[in-house]
């Protein structure tokens, strides 16, 4: 399963990010994500070169995402869709590919995960400017994996959670 994520377009998603009112918690959730990557080593082939190739990419581009995320003027050709509430896409993504790996008997789980991310778009555009409903929305949408999230959070020491 693991071989059928594109890594290469979530990296791509990566570093697209704008200047966003939620930079803190995704660059926090990024910290996460590597040092948990960091401190847990995988027996299969699939996953442990998955999660290399993951903080391979996401190594290398580290410093420029916490300069984009922090000043959305050194990236020029991030398109209006990429920035703001549509961070949550994101990081549905990211969240999905490290379930995937984390759980590694539940890709079901991870799968469904990830199709909650399918109607952040049209959300995004009914509500375009009302980060309140935005956020209320969206929070509905990943409500059912809400303890995939929160297990998540245990093992990598994340406390926030980016909706209120």
């Amino acid at each position: 399963m693991l071989t059928n994520y594109d890594f290469d377009d979530l990296t791509a998603l990566l570093v697209s990010i704008r200047f966003n009112p939620y930079r803190d918690f995704y660059v926090e959730a990024l910290d996460a994500l590597t040092k948990y990557i960091e401190k847990n080593q995988f027996d299969t082939p699939v996953e442990s070169s998955a999660v290399r190739h993951l903080l391979s990419k996401y190594v290398n581009f580290n410093d420029q995402l916490l300069a984009w995320v922090h000043n959305p003027c050194l990236f020029t050709g991030a398109t209006r869709t990429i920035g703001g509430a549509s961070t949550y896409l994101i990081i549905v993504k990211i969240f999905s590919t490290l379930l995937a790996v984390i759980y590694e008997k539940e890709y079901d789980r991870a799968v469904s995960l990830a199709s909650a991310s399918r109607n952040i778009p049209a959300i995004l555009a009914d509500y375009e400017g009302d980060e309140a409903k935005i956020r209320k929305k969206i929070a509905v949408e990943i409500k059912p994996y809400r303890n995939d999230f929160d297990k998540f959070f245990l093992q990598t020491e994340l406390k926030a959670y980016p909706t209120k």
